[in-house]
This record gives C-alpha cells, sequence and structure tokens, in this order.
C-alpha cells in the first residue's frame, strides 16, 4: 500500500487528522487522544448503527505505515462519494443540519458525552440524512461546563438561517467568503428591531455581541467561557430551547414563483409525461447506472418515478 497522504483541510485538531490511501479514508488517533476515544467509543459505535454517524473499523497504525510512536490506532471510515460544504446548502438543509447537531448534542449530554466544538463541517448527507463525521469532536463532558462551541454553532449554523429568515438575504455567497460563518457582530448590525426583540436572538446574537465587541480579544473570550460554570439541565435547556426556535425558522418572501406550481401547470399531456417516465426508466436500466444527477426541473418527478421503478445495483 501506498504513503497515506494527509488531507489538506485536516489540520487543526491536535487529537488526529485525516489521511487518504488508495482511495481508503483513514483517520489517525494520537496517544494523548486515545482515552478519550475508548471513553465515547461505546456511545460511537451506537451512534454507527443508528445512522447517525458515519462508520468506522480500527486498525494498528503499523498497517499504513504510521509511526507507532505518535499513532495510537487508525480509524477506517467508508467513503461519503457525495460532499459538500455549508456555504453550499438551502436553507432547509442548513436548518435540518442544525437541528441534527443540537439533537445529537443533547443524546450525547444524557450518556455523559459532548462536543468540543459546533463545526457545520463535521455534518454531512447521505442522500437527505444528516450524518456526524468527526468522531474526535465527541469526547467525556465535564460536570459544570459552558457550550464552549456556542459562538461557533451561532456563526456556521444559526445567523446564517437569520439572514434568510429575517432580511431575505441568501448567506451562501457571503458564507463562502468567510468560511467559519457569518460573524455575530456584523449580524447584529443588521437585524431589524422586530428580530432583535426575540428573546433567542437577544441571547444567542444581541448579547453575545456586545460581549465580543467589549472583549480585549477573541482568547481573552474563550478563557473567560472556560471559566463559567452552567450546570447540566441549563446545558441541556440552553440546547433545547435554541433548537425549538430554528425548527420554527422559515425564509422570507416565500410567495409563489414562475417555478412553484410547474409540476401540474407543464404543458404535457399524460401520454407524454408516460413517454417521459419510460424514457428515463429505460436509460436507468440499459446504463445501469449507479447515480443520476438532476440538471432540470423538467426531470424532477420523472427520475424519482424511474429510480423507485429501477433501483441502482
Amino acid at each position: 500500500m501506498s504513503i497515506a497522504e494527509r488531507v489538506a483541510g485536516s489540520f487543526r485538531d491536535p487529537a488526529g487528522h485525516i489521511f487518504a490511501s488508495e482511495g481508503r479514508v483513514l483517520r489517525t488517533i494520537t496517544h494523548r487522544a486515545l482515552e478519550q476515544f475508548q471513553a465515547a467509543r461505546p456511545v460511537l459505535v451506537d451512534l454507527v448503527e443508528k445512522g447517525r454517524l458515519v462508520g468506522f473499523s480500527e486498525h494498528k497504525p503499523e498497517k499504513f505505515g504510521f509511526d507507532k510512536d505518535h499513532v495510537a490506532v487508525v480509524l477506517e471510515h467508508p467513503v461519503i462519494e457525495t460532499w459538500s460544504f455549508p456555504y453550499e446548502w438551502s436553507f432547509a438543509l442548513l436548518r435540518d443540519a442544525a437541528i441534527f447537531h443540537l439533537d445529537l448534542h443533547l443524546e450525547l449530554l444524557e450518556q455523559g458525552l459532548t462536543l468540543s466544538d459546533a463545526s457545520a463541517y463535521n455534518v454531512q448527507f447521505v442522500g437527505p440524512t444528516p450524518i456526524f463525521i468527526d468522531h474526535l469532536s465527541i469526547r467525556p463532558y465535564r460536570d459544570g461546563e459552558f457550550w464552549l462551541g456556542h459562538r461557533q454553532f451561532c456563526e456556521q449554523f444559526l445567523n446564517p438561517l437569520l439572514l434568510r429568515a429575517y432580511l431575505d438575504i441568501a448567506p451562501n455567497a457571503w458564507y463562502r467568503g468567510g468560511l467559519e460563518g457569518i460573524s455575530t457582530t456584523d449580524l447584529a448590525k443588521l437585524l431589524p428591531f422586530r428580530a432583535k426583540a426575540r428573546l433567542p436572538v437577544l441571547t444567542n446574537v444581541v448579547l453575545p455581541a456586545r460581549f465580543q465587541k467589549g472583549a480585549t480579544s477573541d482568547k481573552a473570550a474563550r478563557q473567560d467561557l472556560k471559566k463559567r460554570q452552567l450546570p447540566l439541565v441549563g446545558y441541556q435547556s440552553m440546547l433545547r430551547q435554541l433548537r425549538n426556535f430554528i425548527s420554527k425558522l422559515r425564509p422570507a418572501n416565500t410567495s409563489a414563483t414562475t417555478w412553484a406550481n410547474y409540476a401540474t401547470t407543464t404543458t404535457y399531456d399524460d401520454e407524454e409525461t408516460i413517454a417521459k417516465k419510460r424514457f428515463v426508466a429505460d436509460f436507468v436500466r440499459e446504463s445501469k447506472a449507479s447515480h443520476v444527477v438532476d440538471l432540470g426541473c423538467i426531470l424532477v418527478t420523472i427520475a424519482r418515478f424511474a429510480w423507485r421503478q429501477v433501483p441502482p445495483k
């Protein structure tokens, strides 16, 4: 086997890194992170079985050419074929990912674990279903600790959603230009008073923005958070309230568009629709395609029909 190459985007976590080798996805775990991984392992296995965490198998580091003095164990993961990023997601997908992240966090807290961060990049989609991919961000919960990932969650999940929900501004281009998300201090300047008056916005955007403005540095702000104490019940309540608020968010200006009723206003008659369905079904069957990409609204219903009739092999 050729020497594994570290994935360029995997550089921040001191507990381990992602490598690629001959089409295989590997995650190294350092000796300093081994105890944390072993403590979380039973829950990780359970989450994999539930389809909420990407699967893994464990290997000795020598198998892939890693130095056992630096690497304690190597995890191999199945390949997620379709990869996407938060700044590409629609409002609905970003909201689903945010709710999934909060639900996962609540489930972990019930089992004595927590998340060390709240990066939206730790969520991927398998079809329409979100799945968590960062095994090493799951660690044992320390009694009384504050949610250190709150700011990151807001900037990468909540703030983009609020931008669309209250200002009717699609966040994608802004998000793509600042990969850490949308700054809470920037969003607080833009939101109208009616939005700021809502308790979830006040507590998760307005007040944190004032706190960040008054802090001498981001490092000082993080150190202050580490000193705070938050009872577990308060931690869970914070997550649940945020979840309930996000689940009710809807994009502004959802009035009907030219394409809103396209499926029912198309000029095709019944025979033409049947012929199109047959054409797509025949193509999928004869080509034995493993994937179908819909490049136009015209094939949405037809492609879905064909996919049900002729599932990929």
